[in-house]
């Protein structure tokens, strides 16, 4: 990483040591703040914080269900590390929706974030995420209905999942189907 004189990111090296920063965050156990010594942090702790900079997929998942809460249709993909977590959530929204698209009438969306759904409530309050909100906005047009409502994670695990399997993929993966391969690993609920 590139550093100016004062220890901060130069360049691009600030986008991806916030890409690194935004997927060690997503889960508060990994690097717990209440350590004073990096040297009794525990060994395999740091190597999974490891593993997850070397990551270099963002991963995203989505599952439509049918009104009785049967799965319909499911997609997963690995992209080249986003920015941020935010940046994979949109992408994930702008993926299922092209889906939808093609495959349903569906007009209903579901997300674990809390904040993806205040961006497309306010999305001028979201100036860095603003090219992305564009096509998310041209893609409403196509659903009059278009309604998004939060599910909290353990209501998401199947998606969750997905994106998973698909970050931790070491190769370009892309897929949309009504079951789940048998080389991609199941998620607990299937």
């Amino acid at each position: 990483m590139e550093s100016a004189n004062q220890s901060q990111p130069d360049e691009d090296s600030g986008g991806l040591l916030g890409s690194w920063l935004g997927q060690l965050s997503n889960d508060v156990n990994l690097l717990p703040t209440d350590y004073a010594d990096w040297k009794v942090f525990a060994p395999h702790r740091k190597d999974k914080a490891w593993d997850i900079i070397l990551d270099q997929f963002s991963g995203i998942g989505w599952v439509w269900k049918d009104d009785r809460g049967k799965i319909q249709l499911m997609g997963t993909r690995n992209l080249r590390r986003r920015e941020t977590s935010l940046h994979s959530e949109l992408e994930a929204l702008r993926r299922a929706m092209e889906s939808m698209l093609q495959h349903s009438t569906c007009q209903r969306f579901g997300t674990d974030c809390k904040d993806l759904i205040a961006m497309l409530v306010d999305p001028q309050a979201w100036l860095n995420f603003s090219t992305e909100l564009e096509v998310i906005q041209i893609l409403k047009m196509c659903f009059p209905d278009f309604k998004i409502e939060y599910f909290p994670m353990v209501q998401n695990g199947i998606a969750d999942s997905l994106a998973r399997n698909a970050r931790s993929f070491h190769r370009s993966l892309c897929f949309v189907g009504c079951s789940i391969p048998v080389w991609l690993p199941r998620p607990p609920q299937v």
